[in-house]
């Protein structure tokens, strides 16, 4: 199990952020497919790998297109293989993972979301408070070069700035999303049964998130562990299978109410550039819904990773980023129009059909076994995932983890399904 858990905390480790040498992004390659080979010819009499849903394939094939297609930053032949080769094996590792947990082992549901989720996100954060800690320098990469102060730090009476830690690859939100996950993972486990590692994982995440000064992650964390943890009590519960919609309508709710909020909290709650975050975002989201008002045949398949520059919108705003390095490829800060700039409204599609059949998936388990660990975990995730990505760009590579935590939902929702309904049928 060791093996598995090393492999998926590679995957949240980001080589490619953290080293530029070949060499080492190369053995990271080899040892995540080496494991997923090795789960795939152990597990392939267990699980017929012919069912697996084909929109996966499918959604797999768009990504790599878009890779392909990207117009990032640096984006020599050599990056666009590593890159496609790191998705193609990180992708085959998750799936065959969890048909080898589920199908082979037959892992119950809380020590499947334990070893394959919550240990591997908590050794990332563990590596970067400790490198942090004794002062390492990892990585040369920064999204940004300067930070500024920490709101929730000073409410206290410790003035530091925001923290970027070695390992999260240059990015603060970057980094804060993922630690709303693992929070959120921590304290839906410890629901169901509260151990000592999992109350020692939720205090490292609240101080990393506090470090980073992620609010936002961290609200979204609580209100949707929480929130789905009481709706799963209710009858509306059911309801939660069109939670994907919040996808589509978030970006133009905002537009309309994200201002007033932000006029409407105390200063002292605000960090000195976010009332011009707020504004920022709120020109962006304009530009580009003005950009898919008028309709391009481009729109349907999107113009490959980074497609906010390939399509030229991203210049309109890059005036607003002087002070960045490159204010020419600052995305949207919003999933739905990252997602239109990346894969068109087939992604979009594509996206929301996932998420609906996660969900539902977990319904039709919460029917068959009672199972309401599950439901609500992966619920409240895509309930974080989809507030947080309003604000947010959550897909593809700009938040790599994130990208991987999505498939990990999509794939054992699917799986624990199967599961479930073959053992129903055997018992019947």
């Amino acid at each position: 199990m060791i093996f598995q858990i090393i492999g998926f905390a590679l995957i949240y480790l980001q080589i490619g952020r953290i080293t530029d040498n070949q060499a080492v992004r190369l053995v990271a390659i080899i040892y995540i497919l080496t494991i997923a080979i090795n789960n795939f010819l152990k597990s392939s009499g267990c699980y017929p790998y012919h069912k697996i849903r084909k929109i996966y394939f499918l959604f797999i094939l768009m990504i790599v297109i878009a890779l392909v297609r990207s117009s990032a930053p640096v984006s020599t032949v050599i990056n666009v293989i590593y890159e496609v080769s790191l998705f193609v094996s990180c992708s085959f590792f998750i799936l065959t993972s969890y048909v080898y947990l589920i199908f082979k082992r037959k892992m119950d549901t809380r020590s499947l979301l334990t070893y394959t989720l919550l240990y591997p996100l908590a050794i990332f954060a563990g590596l970067n408070m400790l490198t942090w800690i004794l002062g390492i320098k990892v990585s040369n990469y920064l999204v940004v070069e300067d930070t500024s102060t920490a709101v929730m730090l000073s409410a206290v009476g410790i003035n530091m700035k925001r923290v970027i830690f070695p390992l999260a690859g240059g990015g603060l939100n970057t980094y804060g999303d993922l630690l709303g996950a693992l929070l959120l993972i921590a304290i839906v486990i410890s629901f169901y049964k509260v151990r000592f590692i999992n109350i020692c994982i939720i205090l490292l995440t609240l101080a990393s998130i506090i470090l980073v000064d992620n609010r936002s992650f961290l609200l979204n964390a609580l209100m949707s562990s929480i929130g789905i943890y009481f709706l799963n009590k209710t009858i509306f519960f059911k309801y939660t299978k069109n939670l994907p919609v919040l996808l589509v309508l978030s970006p133009f709710i905002l537009l309309i109410y994200l201002p007033i909020i932000y006029a409407s909290l105390s200063s002292s709650l605000l960090r000195s550039d976010e009332t011009t975050d707020t504004l920022l975002r709120v020109i962006i989201w304009t530009k580009a819904t003005f950009e898919f008002s008028d309709f391009k045949l481009m729109h349907l398949i999107g113009y490959g990773e980074y497609g906010h520059y390939g399509s030229g919108v991203s210049k309109q705003w890059a005036y607003l980023f002087k002070a960045w390095t490159q204010p020419n490829f600052i995305g949207p800060h919003n999933t739905l129009f990252s997602i239109i700039f990346d894969y068109g409204y087939i992604g979009v599609l594509l996206y929301i059909i996932l998420i609906r059949k996660s969900i539902l998936d977990v319904l039709a388990i919460r029917k068959i076994q009672g199972d309401k660990i599950l439901p609500i975990f992966v619920i409240a995730f895509w309930s974080y995932y989809l507030i947080s990505g309003s604000t947010e760009t959550l897909n593809g590579f700009y938040s790599p983890g994130m990208m991987y935590l999505f498939l990990s939902m999509v794939f054992v929702s699917d799986f624990l399904r199967y599961r479930s309904q073959r053992e129903a049928v055997k018992l019947a």
